[in-house]
């Protein structure tokens, strides 16, 4: 063997040892730094789970996971929210004519938490009321004690599932004591029509043992 077929073979041997060196360096960043980030990400939600459970339930024990979210502010961008309608504009059509119907016997609210009305028992069936919302509640105005609440229904609660979730929270509203009325949603709402309703669903809730 020459010395140049030597040479040859050992740069060889080397670039090779310097590729496969490179490779696993590479591997294991890339493991390592998304591991680390999945780790991260994991933590932030949890944190602001944490700290909506504690804002919302003010429970004791996530409140040390409260404080830790607060340290996550910095990472929110001045771009990634906006301003958005509250309400839709048949659903603003709706509440005008609630407000037109009842006049000041009873305070409208709208997009009401459902856990902000139904006090939940057993913890264990939290999930069932934590992300649900009613379209929207009538109150006493003197309380602010739940009277009615409202579900204006379009075309998407004509399915299985929709109408499965809708007998759902309908149940655990008729079973901790609030009456429930739903309305078809329409492109005009007549208040006499409306307050009609309004008052027989009253009635209902009233005669109920």
């Amino acid at each position: 063997m020459t010395f140049n077929t030597f040479f040859i073979i050992m740069v060889v041997v080397v670039l090779v040892e310097f590729a496969l060196t490179v490779h696993f360096i590479m591997r294991f960043q890339r493991g390592f730094f998304s591991d680390a980030t999945r780790r991260r990400y994991s933590q932030r939600e949890e944190n602001d789970a944490a700290a909506d459970d504690f804002d919302v339930h003010d429970d004791p024990r996530a409140s040390a996971a409260a404080r830790n979210a607060r340290t996550n502010l910095d990472d929110l961008s001045a771009h990634a929210f906006r301003k958005r309608d509250f309400l839709s504009p048949n659903e603003l059509k709706f509440i005008q004519a609630l407000w037109r119907a009842l006049g000041d016997r009873y305070y409208v609210a709208a997009k009401v938490g459902l856990w902000s009305v139904v006090q939940n028992v057993e913890r264990s069936d939290w999930y069932r009321i934590s992300q649900k919302h009613l379209d929207f509640l009538l109150c006493d105005p003197a309380t602010m004690q739940a009277i009615l609440a409202i579900e204006l229904d379009d075309a998407s609660h004509n399915t299985a599932s929709a109408r499965r979730r809708d007998q759902q929270k309908d149940t655990i509203l008729r079973n901790a004591g609030v009456p429930v009325l739903r309305i078809r949603s329409a492109m005009e709402y007549d208040e006499t029509i409306l307050l009609q309703l309004l008052e027989r669903a009253l009635r209902d809730a009233t005669a109920m043992p």
